[in-house]
Formats: structure tokens, C-alpha cells, sequence
């Protein structure tokens, strides 16, 4: 039984470490968004409000990337977590046994409340920004 505590050990810290990047990724979006904004700013270009989209559409795609590895290892773990104490552990962490289980990569840029709150916020602020700047004629007008 102690070895399948400390395979379920592994398999939480490697969840444990998934959340964290998540996060991590999320305050990073955050502080280049208000770079971004602070440049558009001196620059007095509406194209870098436009800019903004870029980081926010490959930041979620990344997000939902370390979402979906987060399940897969928490399918793992419950896996693990069910083994009797008969059955030998093998410390595997492999997770392709459970891709099928788990949401896909798209579904879960697109379909995941978790991303698609935070993010999509951010895309439509970016394009909402670079749209009133085009079409008053002024890049100038919102930054400064």
C-alpha cells in the first residue's frame, strides 16, 4: 500500500504543478495586456490594441492545453486510487489510456467555462479597443 500512496503522490504533485502553470499563465496574459496598452499608448498606434489578440488567443490555447493535461492526470489518479493492494504498481504516468475520456483540446478551449470566462474578455476588449480607434480616425483618440 505505501507504494501506491507514493504513486498517488507523484501523480497530485504533477496536478498540483498543471494548476500552477494555468495560473501562472493567466497573471502573465495580464501583466503583457497592460504592456500592451501602456505602448499603445506612446505609440499612439491603434494596431497594438489589434496586438493585443495575439498573446490572449495563444495564451488559451496554452491554458487549455495544461486544463486538458490536468484532467487526463486526475483520470489517473482516480485510476491509481482504485487499485487493491493485490496489484502491483508500476509508478506509470502515462495518460493516453484515458484521452478518450477526457474532453479533447478544442473542447476545451472552447468549451471549458474556466477559459473561456477569462480569456474571451480579453479578446473582446482588444478588438473592441483596435475597432473604436479605426473608426474614428483618431489611433491617437484612446491612446492619449
Amino acid at each position: 500500500m505505501e507504494s501506491k500512496y507514493k504513486h498517488l503522490e507523484m501523480i497530485q504533485a504533477t496536478i498540483t504543478r498543471m494548476a500552477s502553470n494555468s495560473f501562472q499563465l493567466k497573471g502573465l496574459l495580464v501583466t503583457i495586456i497592460a504592456a500592451l496598452i501602456a505602448l499603445s499608448v506612446v505609440k499612439s498606434n491603434q494596431y497594438m490594441y489589434l496586438l493585443m489578440a495575439l498573446p490572449t488567443i495563444a495564451f488559451w490555447i496554452l491554458d487549455a492545453y495544461y486544463l486538458r493535461q490536468e484532467k487526463l492526470f486526475r483520470a489517473l489518479y482516480d485510476d491509481v486510487r482504485q487499485i487493491s493492494k493485490d496489484e502491483d504498481i508500476n509508478f506509470s504516468m502515462n495518460t493516453s489510456a484515458f484521452s478518450k475520456k477526457v474532453k479533447s483540446l478544442t473542447q476545451c478551449v472552447f468549451c471549458s467555462g474556466s477559459t473561456i470566462g477569462f480569456y474571451l474578455p480579453f479578446l473582446l476588449f482588444s478588438l473592441a479597443l483596435f475597432f473604436i480607434a479605426s473608426s474614428c480616425g483618431h489611433p491617437e483618440l484612446l491612446g492619449g
